[in-house]
């Protein structure tokens, strides 16, 4: 058999846009809780704080 002869096509590169791998766009990241779901959070540690209070203490001490 014979071999297939190889060509060198050497294509030039195609220019890239510099500014598309620029690393200053790339700052990507955790984002932060929304106000509702922080407002939410706060919410529930309050509700866990009340149901999980201890009943000694005196701001909720009951008068007689």
């Amino acid at each position: 058999m014979k071999h297939k002869q190889q060509h060198n096509n050497h294509k030039r590169r195609k220019l890239r846009n510099p500014l598309a791998n620029d690393p200053l766009l790339r700052k990507g990241g955790v984002h932060e809780k929304s106000r509702k779901a922080q407002r939410a959070a706060d919410k529930r540690a309050l509700r866990n704080k009340v149901m999980n209070r201890d009943d000694s203490s005196p701001l909720f001490a009951i008068p007689s």
